[in-house]
């Protein structure tokens, strides 16, 4: 009677876990089984036969902004109203006679052809592959410098950090610039001047552009300062290219709270458009630096697929960019605030 009992409770027990468990699990069932019939039904509806799949966030979010711009990457490419802008862009590179554009130690060879390799240009079964002298000391961190685009003595700097293919989180401090500009004079006194240099790697803190470029070379190549970055016809040069370009004056934004990555090097017009907006916005950006013969090329062919620069990579937003034009318009719609004559309501 007793062993009855208890096996009786044991079973009601038993049938109660049971209905426990399917009720606490209905919720669930029903969730998951609404969630694939509204797939379907969004599928049907869009003429598919499977489960819709969902959207990265950067996908999402290019779809919702509507780029008028072709995001298609197609190198050395532009509409033929925009290629009096790229001739204006191009000046100072010219007039710095290409500094920035090579690495330090920069080689050319012919070798077999291999897809999977950078190439400049191919040849049959045959490609040029272009190096350069890797002996400098490896950087762990970014550099962060404060800078403005339309500086001369700031441009200097930014030639350097390109010829070492140096990564610095570049913090633009355009004149009537209300975010690091103001941070940097209320922390060195109102007479600070542009650039400054902050090394986390190894905490040194520097002012001046030619001690920076001694800094630079010492500390990540050979010492050695190449000639186009010496003597007082740098800064002359670097001005005369910067007379009508952009990039000098900040404009009405709303900046992310994490910087961008930016690859791009020093002398590429198409980069020196995306830098103006970045510096005019005050939208604080990492730059991966890929002058001729970087390693940083054949690491952006490993990771993204191809190379080709300028390209943004915005972690706020998740959105993955090549095209100047579509990267100009991105900046514009995700961080610009238009200007309104009303200024007082």
């Amino acid at each position: 009677s007793c062993l009855m009992q208890t096996f009786t409770i044991n079973q009601t027990n038993a049938m109660l876990s049971i209905s426990h468990i399917f009720f606490l699990s209905l919720p669930l069932l029903c969730h998951g089984f609404a969630h694939k019939l509204i797939n379907d039904m969004k599928f049907r509806f869009l003429g598919g036969t499977g489960p819709v799949e969902e959207l990265d966030s950067g996908t999402a979010t290019l779809q919702k902004l509507r780029l008028e711009s072709d995001t298609t990457p197609r190198p050395f490419s532009a509409r033929p109203d925009k290629i009096p802008r790229l001739f204006l862009a191009s000046i100072p590179a010219f007039s710095r006679l290409g500094s920035g554009v090579f690495a330090i130690g920069y080689k050319v060879r012919l070798t077999a052809k291999n897809k999977f390799h950078y190439t400049a240009a191919t040849f049959n079964d045959f490609q040029l592959q272009e190096t350069c002298d890797n002996g400098r000391t490896r950087q762990l961190k970014p550099l962060m410098i404060y800078e403005f685009e339309s500086c001369p003595f700031c441009r200097k700097v930014r030639e350097a950090v390109s010829m070492l293919s140096l990564n610095a989180t570049y913090f633009p401090c355009p004149k009537s610039g209300s975010i690091y500009r103001p941070n940097i004079k209320a922390e060195f006194g109102s007479e600070a001047t542009f650039p400054f240099l902050e090394d986390p790697n190894t905490g040194v803190t520097l002012f001046e552009s030619d001690k920076i470029l001694e800094y630079l070379f010492k500390t990540y190549g050979t010492g050695y300062i190449p000639w186009l970055l010496q003597g007082p016809f740098v800064p002359v040069s670097a001005a005369l290219g910067l007379v009508w370009q952009g990039g000098s004056f900040s404009r009405s934004s709303n900046p992310p709270e994490l910087p961008l990555e930016f690859w791009g090097y020093e002398g590429s017009p198409f980069c020196k458009l995306v830098r103006e907006r970045l510096c005019e916005y005050e939208i604080a950006h990492t730059q991966v630096s890929c002058p001729r013969g970087s390693p940083n090329r054949q690491l952006m062919l490993s990771q993204k697929g191809r190379f080709q620069v300028p390209y943004i990579e915005d972690p706020n937003t998740g959105v993955q960019l090549f095209e100047t034009e579509a990267i100009l318009e991105y900046l514009e719609k995700v961080y610009g605030v238009k200007d309104t004559p009303i200024k007082y309501l």
